[in-house]
């Protein structure tokens, strides 16, 4: 929740206990099941890979659950959500959620890129802290949020005009660096003004 003063809130985490207590206090939306592993406690659709098999959990799984929530935010959909909780606890487990950039095409690509890193089936394939992802978000704000280039008036072409400058932006240059992995990325062009130089940014 967003207060009048503009800060956030969470009111209710739908399951929660005092460090070193047991005995876990349930919410509405909360599933209770029962595996070989332990118990599986929490709101089914906003669960970590980890935590839907009963397995132990850290602030890694708190990142995929923080990466469910930017992927509602950003798409106005569940990325798991199914007909019933049981579905949607196998989708967790088996199925990759839908794309978001066929779902929001207009997104910044950073932003897709810290959620997709958010969302890793694999906990070592997350952030190493949160701090890294605060200071990702935090980097990524700045960006948006400063002054934004405006096209240049040339003659007319097929390419698309220049959005911003790329030297000292980390964050798109790592966005980029993860375009060319992925296995069905074939090309990335970078672009820029006419007969400007590209020193100290080589693309390999």
């Amino acid at each position: 929740m967003v207060s009048s003063e503009g800060l956030v809130k969470i009111l209710d985490f739908g399951l929660a206990k005092l460090a070193g207590v047991g005995g876990e206090l349930f919410g509405a939306g909360t599933i209770d099941l029962q595996t070989s592993a332990g118990a599986v406690l929490g709101t089914v659709e906003y669960m970590s890979p980890e935590q839907a098999s009963g397995g132990l959990i850290d602030l890694r799984s708190d990142q995929f659950s923080f990466g469910l929530v930017l992927y509602e935010m950003v798409t106005g959909k569940r990325a798991y959500q199914r007909t019933t909780k049981l579905e949607s606890l196998v989708a967790i487990l088996r199925e990759t959620p839908e794309p978001i950039g066929s779902l929001s095409q207009d997104l910044p690509i950073p932003l897709c890129w810290v959620i997709e890193r958010c969302l890793a089936r694999e906990p070592e394939k997350r952030y190493i802290s949160t701090r890294d992802l605060a200071r990702d978000l935090a980097s990524m704000r700045d960006h948006l949020s400063g002054p934004q280039l405006k096209p240049l008036k040339t003659r007319p072409s097929n390419l698309p005009p220049q959005r911003t400058g790329l030297v000292g932006r980390d964050l798109e240059v790592a966005a980029a660096k993860e375009l060319l992995r992925r296995p069905n990325m074939r090309l990335v062009t970078i672009t820029g003004p006419a007969a400007s130089e590209k020193q100290g940014s080589p693309c390999n």
